[in-house]
C-alpha cells in the first residue's frame, strides 16, 4: 500500500486502466473518490445513514458497470457524480418523501458546510449564510439543486456539471442562473420577513 500511495502523482493517469486488473488500485481508486460522493449526498439527502446508504448504491453501481467505462479518471469523476445524482433524485422519487427529507434539511442546516462558500467576514455572518442557502437550496427543483451544489458546494465549474448531468454547459449557466435568481428572491423575501445582515455573493 505505502509503494502505491508513494507513486500516486506519476500513476494517476494510469489508475483506471490499472484498477481493471489490480485490486489494490481499484481499491485506491475507491478510496480516492469515496469521501466527496459521501459529502455530496450528505449535502443532498436528509440525515448521516440515508446519505451512507445511497453512497453504497453509487458505489455499487460503479463497482457492476466499472468495466463498461470509458475514459481516464476526471471523466471517472463526473460519472461517479452523475450516477450520485441519479440514485439521490431515485431516492426521493422511491420514498415519496421529499417534502419531509427538505424539512429535516432545514433542521439539520446548522451541520458542518464545505470551505467553498466562506466569504463572510465573521463567523456568526458565515454562519447565518451557510444556514440561509442549505436551507434555499431545498425549496429548488431537484435539478437546480443538482446544479447549484455542484457549482457552490462541489466548486465544479459549467462543463464538469455539464458532463455529469448530459447538458451543454451554456445550458447548465442558463439553469444556474434561473436557480440563483430564485436563491436571490427566496432571500430578499426572508430579508423582509426578518430584517438583519445576511451576507450575499454571486
Amino acid at each position: 500500500m505505502g509503494a502505491l500511495e508513494a507513486t500516486q502523482p506519476e500513476s494517476q493517469g494510469c489508475l483506471i486502466e490499472q484498477a481493471r486488473t489490480d485490486k489494490t488500485a481499484f481499491a485506491a481508486l475507491f478510496r480516492r473518490h469515496y469521501d466527496e460522493i459521501y459529502r455530496y449526498c450528505a449535502r443532498r439527502l436528509p440525515g448521516a445513514a440515508v446519505a451512507e446508504d445511497v453512497t453504497s448504491q453509487v458505489f455499487l453501481k460503479m463497482v457492476k458497470n466499472f468495466n463498461s467505462f470509458m475514459g481516464d479518471e476526471n471523466a471517472f469523476r463526473c460519472w461517479l457524480y452523475r450516477i450520485a445524482c441519479n440514485e439521490i433524485n431515485s431516492h426521493y422519487r422511491s420514498t415519496g418523501r421529499q417534502a419531509k427529507a427538505f424539512e429535516q434539511l432545514k433542521i439539520d442546516c446548522d451541520t458542518e458546510q464545505p470551505d467553498t462558500i466562506d466569504e463572510c467576514d465573521n463567523a456568526d455572518e458565515n454562519e447565518a449564510q451557510k444556514a440561509f442557502l442549505q436551507e434555499a437550496v431545498s425549496e429548488l427543483s431537484p435539478e437546480h439543486q443538482d446544479i447549484i451544489t455542484l457549482r457552490f458546494f462541489e466548486g465544479l465549474n459549467s462543463t464538469e456539471i455539464g458532463e455529469i448531468l448530459d447538458m451543454k454547459p451554456a445550458t447548465v449557466r442558463s439553469h444556474l442562473a434561473r436557480a440563483l435568481g430564485k436563491i436571490k428572491n427566496i432571500y430578499k423575501t426572508r430579508q423582509q420577513q426578518t430584517p438583519g445582515k445576511l451576507c450575499w455573493y454571486e
